[in-house]
């Protein structure tokens, strides 16, 4: 049964904070430039057939043990971005808010909850967030030409966004940062590096600069490679602000991506990853970190031929753990890149850890502003005795690795100026990991239709 979206009441302290800054911006912008207003309204509706965000199967039953959800839902999704933007000589500014709605689906905040029980139970809702802000910041010059300081909460995301990315595909944004960052901009290069916080997803209180999940720092750049693409190195570090199964992370991540993907002939897409740190344990063992990803894709683009096909061909690795009880953690995982949009499987099954996918990516252009994609993956485990990574399911025997096959078929549109379309279909055929360790014995699919307005 749909559970019904609540309102929540925010803290009067917080709007007065929230409104004092905009009678501010009002008043700065007085002697200004006259301010530029934007709108983006998304609609979605989704059919999802055998598993949901919490499970896999017709069962749904979780990792642990318990029915959560149901496997079978039709779901209406709506979130609205309002902006207001302007300038004042060196000074810019940028506010808007973002409210995020689900009708439909089985799965209710309280799905959502980490530590549940204790002094640190946070939300990370990946459907709603009513009236939050989603940028809310200040840019002024840096210490030299093209060089800028943007101070406030605001979407950090880079290249593909698989390393740095806010994860909006679903509904709610799955990092907003509240952050310092400094940027450097060069003829056909940057280099951003950054210090900040990343809030909560909890759409029954009002987030503004307080409860954050991590703190970290991230720096990003991009480089041409005359007649080769682009290099863009990167580092991170990531903290934990609240232990999640009494263990609290401090890792750290360097690596770099390679990509030329707009020029005709050879196209690549490759990114490299290592990943260092450590779990601190509360009321359990600590953790090493050792573990290392990689994303490499490599085809043709015919840009001059009918349809102007692209074919790539490529393995996308996370290293998992062979003994997770141990003191080693070898799991790699994601800095604060996005989970879902494609990279991992259109229908989001999988995540970047514990897995080989060996995948065939196809693009086509059937009409001016219109892209077709098919792209096929088969998913494994990297190893038995770890979990597949985003259910959590583990099984005692380790007898299997494959996970299953999906089948993405994608279509985007762009009609007018003002709208654009996305259509996708997915299917997933369970492998012996899903059907043999009696996880479910179900394929799924998933069905989408969504209609982006802006303005």
């Amino acid at each position: 049964m749909a559970r019904p979206a609540m309102m929540r009441s925010c803290p009067r302290n917080t709007l007065v904070v929230l409104w004092s800054v905009l009678v501010l911006v009002a008043a700065v912008q007085s002697r200004a430039e006259p301010p530029v207003t934007d709108l983006t309204v998304r609609e979605r509706f989704e059919i999802w057939n055998g598993y949901n965000k919490k499970a896999y199967g017709a069962d749904s039953i979780n990792a642990k043990g318990k029915q959560q959800g149901q496997a079978y839902d039709n779901i209406l999704i709506q979130r609205v971005i309002a902006g207001i933007s302007g300038k004042n000589g060196g000074l810019s500014w940028r506010l808007a808010l973002y409210d995020a709605r689900a009708w439909g689906t089985s799965l209710g905040n309280d799905d959502f909850i980490k530590n549940r029980g204790t002094d640190q139970e946070h939300v990370m809702n990946p459907y709603e967030e009513f009236v939050e802000p989603y940028e809310l910041s200040i840019k002024t010059p840096g210490f030299g030409t093209n060089h800028s300081l943007t101070i406030g909460r605001q979407v950090i995301g880079y290249g593909d966004k698989r390393i740095f990315g806010p994860g909006e595909t679903t509904n709610s944004v799955g990092w907003l940062w509240d952050a310092v960052r400094y940027s450097a901009r060069f003829q056909e290069g940057f280099v951003d590096f950054w210090y900040g916080q990343t809030k909560v997803q909890n759409p029954h209180t009002l987030d503004l600069f307080t409860r954050h999940a991590y703190q970290g720092a991230g720096l990003y750049g991009q480089h041409p490679l005359p007649g080769q693409g682009m290099i863009q190195p990167f580092a991170a570090w990531k903290q934990g602000l609240f232990f999640n199964n009494d263990l609290k992370e401090s890792t750290y991540w360097f690596g770099a991506r390679l990509v030329r993907d707009s020029e005709p002939g050879l196209v690549y897409d490759i990114t490299l990853a290592r990943e260092t740190g450590q779990f601190l344990g509360r009321n359990r063992p600590g953790q090493g970190v050792d573990a290392a990803g990689y994303a490499i894709k490599l085809g043709w683009f015919f840009k001059q031929a009918p349809l102007a096909p692209k074919i790539m061909i490529g393995q996308v690795y996370a290293s998992g753990d062979s003994d997770p009880d141990d003191t080693s953690n070898t799991t790699f995982t994601r800095p604060f890149g996005t989970t879902d949009g494609g990279h991992y499987g259109i229908m989001d099954l999988m995540s970047w850890s514990n897995e080989r996918d060996n995948l065939v990516d196809v693009r086509i252009t059937p009409w001016p502003g219109s892209r077709l994609r098919f792209v096929f993956h088969d998913f494994h485990l990297d190893q038995r005795a770890d979990k597949w990574a985003y259910f959590g399911y583990r099984v005692p025997n380790n007898r299997y690795d494959r996970i299953g096959r999906e089948y993405d078929l994608i279509l985007t549109a762009n009609p007018m100026t003002w709208l654009k379309v996305m259509a996708f279909y997915g299917h997933f055929t369970a492998g012996d990991f899903v059907e043999k360790n009696h996880i479910a014995r179900n394929n799924a699919d998933r069905m989408v239709l969504q209609l982006c307005f802006q303005w």
